[in-house]
């Protein structure tokens, strides 16, 4: 072939590749628009047991998102939600799969302190921020940088059950029966270091696994030591069961629990046996004629046409509080955790809201005593 020919050929074929380059390229190369959308995983008991409190939890959150994202629809918040059946195996499969599959670097959950414990350090080590709007077991407030929660500990829940009982009513000699989980550990323990501490006797403590539906064997050991009064720190259908069990097996000693028994689901199976329990809950007063619960209270029965609780404030108030840090971060997520460290007295339908340097707080709790319709009526409220 002669010079010229090859020179011409040549000259084509690279034509030819830049104008398919040009075709080509743009479509893998050239820059996307970066999405506004900020995603928040949600891990909370959806199904099983604590169903109910879950559910309630996630529509405080829904509540709290869609407002939002109404006023700012231009850079909207997505939430992706995993069930963690109270489980902490379930929790870990579900924060792996929101790191991994989904990105998320914001997480609200879970309301267990078993989850939350166990999502913990896998948080830690992706750092992704967990706010959980529960898990009151002391350990959470060191189980690290990246974790944060607003509800009361149970530090200062047990204490505070245990100073009523015996500075209000002279109670000095109680019975304990919880549930052997991390929150039923955690307040069980933080009762009897305060009722001990303050001239009371602990006679029994005994504890039941999750599930446990007989515990006649366990009333009837209360019963052999004639105690003032019996703690039940555990959850709804379980503290049910040992109440209705109580009844039948004539145990008229005074009784006081957790906010367990102001659910639908222990009343659906205690009913009107529940009246005169004396229990102990983070600050809600779903009667409060602050302009701030009311407007919650109304926003909600007119979203979910049912009442709210504690865990359903407590979620509304975990998914405003991210907002705030993520809108003061200016919408990058790696700099929420900073702004959630300087949340100071942020005004929720639960009380104000300070993290300290663990990312805990102190509020308010109440005590409380059930009537027979299954609400309940404000007995005391101690300040932190």
């Amino acid at each position: 072939m002669k010079p010229f020919a090859k020179t011409f050929f040549f000259l084509v074929a690279l034509c030819t590749v830049i104008f398919l380059t040009a075709f080509s390229i743009p479509a893998c190369s050239k820059k996307q628009p970066e999405s506004k959308e900020i995603k928040i995983g949600v891990i909370l008991p959806l199904t099983g047991d604590l169903a109910e409190p879950g559910t309630k939890a996630f529509d405080g959150i829904k509540l709290a998102i869609d407002n939002y994202n109404e006023t700012i629809p231009d850079k909207p918040i997505k939430l992706i939600a995993e069930d963690s059946r109270a489980n902490p195996k379930d929790g870990v499969n579900a924060i792996n799969k929101l790191i991994s599959v989904n990105h998320v670097k914001l997480i609200i959950g879970d309301i267990t302190s078993g989850v939350t414990l166990a999502i913990a350090p896998i948080a830690e080590k992706n750092r992704v921020v967990i706010l959980a709007p529960g898990a009151s077991n002391p350990k959470v407030r060191d189980a690290g940088d990246y974790i944060f929660r607003n509800w009361a500990s149970d530090n200062f829940d047990g204490d505070v059950m245990a100073k009523y009982l015996i500075n209000k009513l002279g109670l000095k000699n109680a019975a304990i029966i919880y549930v052997n989980n991390e929150y039923g550990t955690g307040l069980a323990k933080a009762f009897e270091k305060t009722f001990e501490e303050n001239g009371g006797r602990i006679s029994l403590k005994e504890n039941y696994d999750e599930g446990v539906s007989d515990f006649r064997t366990l009333i009837s050991k209360v019963k052999s030591i004639n105690c003032d009064c019996i703690y039940l720190p555990g959850q709804p259908k379980e503290n049910a069961l040992l109440i209705r069990q109580m009844k039948e097996l004539g145990y008229n000693s005074t009784v006081t629990a957790n906010l367990s028994v102001e659910t639908p689901d222990f009343y659906a199976i205690a009913k009107e046996l529940g009246e005169g329990i004396i229990f102990s809950t983070p600050a809600f007063d779903l009667n409060s004629n602050g302009l701030i619960v009311k407007k919650f209270v109304e926003l909600y029965e007119s979203k979910f046409k049912k009442k709210p609780d504690a865990t359903a404030g407590h979620g509304y108030d975990a998914a405003n509080i991210m907002i705030l840090a993520i809108k003061i971060a200016d919408y990058d997520t790696n700099k929420v955790k900073d702004q959630l460290y300087k949340i100071k007295n942020f005004p929720g339908v639960t009380g104000n809201t300070t993290f300290d340097d663990h990312g805990d707080v102190v509020k308010p709790v109440m005590i409380k005593k059930l009537n027979k319709d299954g609400t309940a009526v404000i007995m005391e409220i101690y300040q932190p």
